[in-house]
């Protein structure tokens, strides 16, 4: 394991590569949009922190040598054929043609 001698934890070290990552996101400008948009700038930001949440749970929960194990191929080509699929429809949608 890469960082068998890192001692700061998986939540800690989860929520420090989130930090770090947070400062060049564009999804930050977009829910400081939303929270002054809105009535309840609140729930932005806990909403945006629940993304986050679930984002990294399975960096929390597997580690590297279960994660580099997965099939991630084919989450790769689910995952694609479902995007294809809500944009086919989307754009039907928006043509108002179903």
């Amino acid at each position: 394991d890469r960082m068998e001698r890192w001692r700061l934890g998986a939540v800690g070290t989860s929520a420090l590569g989130s930090l770090t990552l947070g400062f060049g996101e564009r999804a930050q400008f977009a829910r400081f949009a939303l929270a002054v948009a809105g009535p309840y700038p609140v729930l932005s930001g806990i909403g945006g922190a629940r993304g986050y949440m679930v984002a990294l749970l399975p960096a929390m929960v597997l580690g590297e040598a279960q994660w580099c194990a997965l099939p991630r191929r084919a989450f790769g080509i689910g995952a694609g054929a479902l995007f294809v699929l809500i944009g086919a429809i989307v754009a039907l949608s928006a043509l108002r043609l179903i």
